[in-house]
């Protein structure tokens, strides 16, 4: 099946703008999910070291505490020890604060994101019905398309003024008007050979918004956003 080339629509410069509006905004939302992602992997590399460290801690301390026990020890080896357990905690709690020291900064990314999702999350949906509008119109606009809708609105016209004459309408469609008639009779029609296509669908949209990312946080209205920013303490 041959597509119509929808890559070669001309569009109207208000949906041509809107567009440009929406993807430059959408460069900006996804820079901001990249920062957030990358800090929030960081945050967990430093505090699986973090944890790995006082493992090492802890596991120092039961080693020292049981060489301590056994006649003769070496006491400098064990005051070593104790040093090292020390030394191992003191670096975890300094991984631990790095992390803690970035929480305002991943909550502003975050704050940013909402806003940004916010006002992003209704345009899709303006924008891409205006494209749908276009790009009918464009099909329709190809050399013998029209002339082969109205070739066949004109024998559904037919068939249905003639099945109301022999008295095969029957219920609701029964004393329609023939231009109405003529429009069920042909989508009933053609509809019968949409399956052939189901697999072969053509894009549809021309702007989409990326899913949020763990750990983003997503205000769904006005209102959640005001939340969140209560919750950050901004306002």
């Amino acid at each position: 099946m041959q597509h119509t080339d929808l890559s070669k629509i001309n569009l109207p410069a208000n949906l041509q703008g809107s567009i440009d509006s929406f993807e430059q905004e959408k460069k900006q939302y996804v820079t901001l999910q990249a920062q957030l992602m990358d800090l929030t992997q960081d945050n967990q590399r430093l505090t699986q070291k973090a944890n790995e460290l006082e493992g090492q801690a802890k596991r120092t301390d039961v080693a020292w505490k049981l060489q301590a026990k056994k006649i003769g020890t070496d006491q400098e080896h064990i005051n070593n020890e104790i040093e090292r357990a020390e030394q191992l905690r003191k670096e975890a709690g300094r991984l631990r604060a790095t992390v803690e020291s970035r929480k305002s900064l991943a909550d502003n990314l975050g704050l940013q994101l909402a806003e940004l999702r916010i006002r992003l999350c209704v345009k899709p949906s303006i924008i891409n019905s205006d494209y749908q509008i276009v790009a009918l119109r464009s099909i329709l606009q190809q050399k013998n398309i029209t002339q082969q809708l109205f070739e066949l609105f004109t024998f559904a016209r037919a068939v249905h003024c003639a099945n109301e004459h022999s008295g095969k309408v029957e219920g609701k469609y029964k004393g329609m008007d023939a231009n109405e008639g003529a429009w069920l009779l042909l989508k009933r029609e053609a509809e019968k050979y949409f399956d052939v296509f189901k697999d072969n669908q053509i894009t549809k949209t021309i702007v989409g918004l990326p899913s949020a990312i763990a750990g983003e946080p997503v205000a769904h209205s006005p209102v959640d956003l005001m939340k969140l920013k209560r919750q950050l303490g901004v306002l």
